[in-house]
């Protein structure tokens, strides 16, 4: 089956990530993917290398019927079966394009239908009415939208998990029984990986690291600088500076599993998160987690054998938790390790790209039908 995945811009984020590693893996699967695009952006490149024909399709202000004719015209020559709109606008302007001839299957990848006015939240009905089916991340994420939007919601909807390309990260399990735990060194490296933006919560973890202070740790922030929430990235600086915190602040960077491969511990802060696909990397990645029990932390993480959970925006909770796993990281616990071999399996399982696809494929099938 032919299916057209339509995206705002090619920029650094979740669910371009998330669309990039389907398309890296799409090829023993039953899907024909064609991506068109409004806008470029910095994983240009990298789309072009994964296989996947790439339409940039710019919608220039003022010419909207030029903009849905020329659409029109790339699904009928790509021969497309199916739509799937990587954002609400993708949906409206499908159907606009397309008529009813066409299935639309929508995702939503964050929460921001759930917090928006009563004008945006218009927007999002029209672009629910427009799709066919809805996916969702998380049930967690799925339940917010049925609180906010109903039937209109639920009649549609449907959970597909993330993937997660998990050859990125190269197993982080011992193949070798007689291999020993490595020594630990010097301080204990611990990180979190994301942007400073309104979905995270970066200042409890600053906070938190100023009350273990005497403690051994080396911290790593592995996100970068968002111009329009610039103040959340510029308020940890300050605070950590102020503090005189062994923290470094990385920026955004490709490297990530690497990085990850380096580390002893992975720490995480939300507010609204809906999956969680940092959190989900750092255990791919053999690495124990203190993470805050916002709902869908516990829907992910429900099973995984090395996490520590803390109350959200408890600042001396979260201290205490990453007090608690320092200790381990300090003594190295043989059982701390094999409890990290254990999660990576675990996640690996659930938690695969191929798993994800598998996924959509079902759910393309039930709308083509």
């Amino acid at each position: 089956m032919k299916v057209a995945y339509t995206i705002g811009a090619l920029a650094r984020g979740g669910a371009e990530n998330l669309l990039l590693d389907v398309f890296r893996n799409i090829q023993e699967s039953s899907i024909d993917a064609v991506l068109i695009h409004r806008h470029g952006g910095p994983m240009q490149d990298e789309f072009d290398k994964s296989g996947v024909k790439r339409i940039q399709l710019t919608h220039r202000k003022g010419h909207l019927l030029q903009y849905l004719w020329a659409y029109r015209k790339i699904i009928r020559a790509e021969k497309v079966d199916i739509i799937h709109a990587q954002h609400l606008l993708d949906s409206i302007y499908g159907r606009l394009a397309v008529g009813k001839k066409y299935p639309i299957v929508l995702t939503f990848h964050g929460s921001e239908g759930c917090m928006c006015s009563r004008c945006t939240a218009m927007l999002y009905r029209i672009a629910m009415l427009c799709a066919n089916k809805i996916c969702f991340v998380s049930d967690t994420q799925r339940k917010m939208y049925i609180a906010r939007y109903g039937s209109l919601v639920e009649k549609k909807s449907v959970v597909v998990y993330n993937g997660i390309d998990f050859g990125k990260f190269e197993t982080a399990c011992v193949k070798d029984n007689d291999q020993k735990p490595k020594e630990r060194i010097g301080d204990a490296k611990l990180c979190m990986v994301g942007n400073f933006n309104s979905v995270r919560n970066h200042m409890v973890v600053c906070q938190a690291l100023a009350k273990l202070k005497d403690m051994p740790i080396c911290f790593y922030f592995i996100g970068g600088k968002i111009e329009n929430e610039a103040d959340k990235y510029d308020a940890c600086v300050a605070f950590c500076k102020e503090n005189g915190l062994n923290v470094e602040f990385m920026g955004q960077r490709k490297d990530v599993p690497e990085l990850l491969r380096e580390m002893d511990g992975f720490v995480y802060a939300s507010r609204t998160d809906t999956f969680g696909i940092a959190v989900i990397e750092a255990m791919a990645a053999g690495l124990p987690v203190v993470v805050n029990d916002w709902s869908v932390m516990q829907e992910v993480c429900d099973g995984a054998p090395a996490v520590w959970m803390y109350e959200s925006r408890d600042v001396n909770d979260c201290a205490d938790r990453m007090k608690d796993l320092i200790n381990d990281i300090q003594t190295y616990n043989q059982k701390l390790q094999i409890r990290c071999e254990r999660q990576a399996l675990w996640v690996r399982e659930r938690f695969s790209i191929q798993n994800h696809i598998k996924q959509l494929e079902k759910v393309y099938v039930w709308n083509i039908r």
